[in-house]
């Protein structure tokens, strides 16, 4: 084509310097447009060559540098599947497997990325009761209690405090005796706060596995199941749609 496209310049427009040029972007057999510059496809050829990784993600979730790699590989697995089999069944199998994977993850491969700007002005919102003001993001909220558990176990040795600019890990940790809904750390997270802080399996599980599949389920069409349930039915199943 552009060989063609050349010679037609010259005969058709008696162009000199024609400057026509034709680029292979992306042939795919399947996609999923969700939004505007959101979207998935399953890539044939990219650019005339056979690509490694058949999938292109734009605008979605798995590809944020706040998930862990495991949990992204996770998000990856259910999302491809549900395109390449277009089956609501096995998929719905392999979102409740994901889960159970999920769950057995350990704390760091559960929990988000984040990077603390300003510490210190964050804990200027602590009340004169302790708690933390609104308004307050709740990865810096998870850092705070992180220095706060340092010095109530005296392990402040052992364990650097987060401050302004570090990177941090941070997750939502279940019930617990110092009602703190946010708990952060920097690499690995103490042994000494590993029995009083649980992590919320489920709630970290519907932050970040849960909206992108929920995205593309909305966009085929699917009803998303309750994944910590052993069945569910879909109404639209039962009237035999």
């Amino acid at each position: 084509m552009n060989k063609e496209i050349i010679n037609w310049a010259k005969d058709e427009l008696k162009s000199t310097d024609p400057r026509f040029v034709f680029k292979q972007e992306a042939i795919c057999d399947v996609a999923v447009f969700m939004e505007k510059k959101r979207y998935i496809m399953h890539v044939l050829e990219l650019e005339g060559v056979s690509p490694k990784d058949p999938f292109k993600y734009v605008g979605v979730e798995v590809v944020r540098s706040s998930f862990s790699d495991p949990t992204k590989d996770l998000i990856r697995n259910v999302i491809e599947s549900a395109i390449l089999s277009q089956d609501k069944e096995s998929s719905n199998k392999i979102l409740k497997s994901a889960y159970q994977s999920f769950c057995s993850f350990p704390i760091a491969d559960v929990s988000f990325r984040s990077k603390i700007s300003d510490i210190e002005k964050q804990k200027k919102k602590i009340r004169s009761d302790g708690k933390i003001g609104l308004g307050t993001p709740v990865h810096a909220k998870g850092a705070i209690y992180f220095n706060k558990m340092l010095e109530h176990f005296e392990i402040t040795s052992k364990h650097e405090a987060i401050g302004s600019g570090i990177k941090i890990k941070w997750f939502y940790p279940d019930k617990n005796k110092f009602n703190f809904n946010a708990m952060a750390f920097i690499d690995v997270f103490p042994n000494e706060l590993v029995p009083i802080f649980n992590v919320n399996y489920s709630k970290m599980f519907d932050k970040s596995v849960i909206p992108p599949v929920q995205r593309l389920y909305d966009c085929i069409g699917w009803a998303m199941p309750q994944i910590t349930l052993e069945t569910t039915t879909d109404l639209f199943d039962l009237l035999g749609n």
